[in-house]
């Protein structure tokens, strides 16, 4: 007898049953793409399913409980690309943030973000899980605790006049718990900042890639699921932006370009890979898909309601 599925968001059971995805196939990918051994995450579960919060548009991974551990992201960040030290979201929000106040920052890394943050004046603090990060952290004099934002809300309320988690929030299942523990560590009227991928952007086309799945991402976001935390939550939407199309994701960004007109139909995708060939007219064809494309991250911003 199946559990009733219950929205990460609302806590309510509106929710529907998009996809099923065999997880043998998953674990094959991890090896092949990433050469990660996947199938300890997954034991004796055979699939997943993708469900939709129809009250918020939430897409999400059941069961849950699959998140990756450290070993997971310690065998991912050998690659060059995974941690970018500095964001497009970093730049962005670094000019919405005053000069004073305290600020806490939920999976800081190495502390690139903090770090410039201090610089301006404020009074940093980050949660990092990986204890090798933590250190760097610690060794360029920046505060920085190895625990999860639940315990540190619980002995930290109302302490700081900015959250912000920047790519941590899809790879939660607990969306309420991590959202609710955010909330209580900032002060009344204080700001939340949060990024995440965005699947109205290019991902869209190729359901966000491999690492949009289990053990790595466990839920799906839009700006209209942004938006709906309003309803349930006591925050007020301030700020929400979306990234352009980076030139690190250009070869990515290219080949779902292909799958969307493929997807629209096979001869405007056959068509489309002819015309993207041609040197002049490719170049103009890739240009005008990038200028009305959205790119991989959005980021918003709330204020704490009383």
């Amino acid at each position: 007898m199946q559990t009733e599925i219950i929205s990460p968001i609302t806590l309510k059971s509106n929710c529907i049953k998009l996809k099923t995805f065999a997880v043998d196939k998953l674990v094959q990918s991890y090896h092949a793409d990433f050469n990660i051994p996947v199938e300890h995450y997954f034991k004796r579960i055979q699939e997943i399913e993708l469900w939709e919060c129809k009250d918020t548009g939430l897409r999400f991974f059941r069961p849950n409980g699959l998140e990756g551990d450290s070993e997971f992201y310690s065998r991912l960040e050998t690659f060059d690309w995974y941690y970018l030290p500095w964001k497009w979201e970093h730049e962005v929000i670094q000019h919405l943030i005053p000069e004073s106040g305290s600020l806490l920052e939920i999976g800081c890394a190495e502390g690139a973000f903090i770090e410039q943050i201090q610089k301006k004046g404020m009074t940093v603090t980050g949660l990092e899980l990986n204890e090798k990060a933590a250190e760097i952290c610690s060794k360029k004099g920046l505060k920085v605790k190895t625990e999860f934002i639940q315990t540190y809300a619980e002995s930290n309320p109302e302490a700081h006049h900015w959250v912000c988690s920047f790519q941590v929030l899809e790879h939660i299942s607990e969306v309420h718990d991590f959202l609710t523990a955010c909330i209580k560590t900032l002060k009344t009227g204080g700001k939340l900042a949060l990024s995440v991928p965005n699947m109205e952007s290019f991902l869209q086309y190729d359901d966000g890639g491999l690492l949009n799945f289990p053990p790595h991402h466990q839920g799906w976001w839009t700006t209209s699921v942004f938006k709906s935390l309003e309803k349930y939550y006591s925050l007020k939407l301030t700020y929400i932006g979306t990234e352009p199309v980076q030139a690190i994701h250009d070869r990515w960004f290219k080949q779902n370009m292909v799958k969307k007109w493929y997807q629209k139909n096979k001869w405007f995708g056959a068509l489309y890979i002819r015309m993207i060939k041609l040197p002049i007219l490719g170049n103009k064809l890739i240009e005008l898909e990038r200028q009305s494309t959205k790119g991989h991250t959005m980021l918003a911003v709330f204020e704490k309601l009383k």
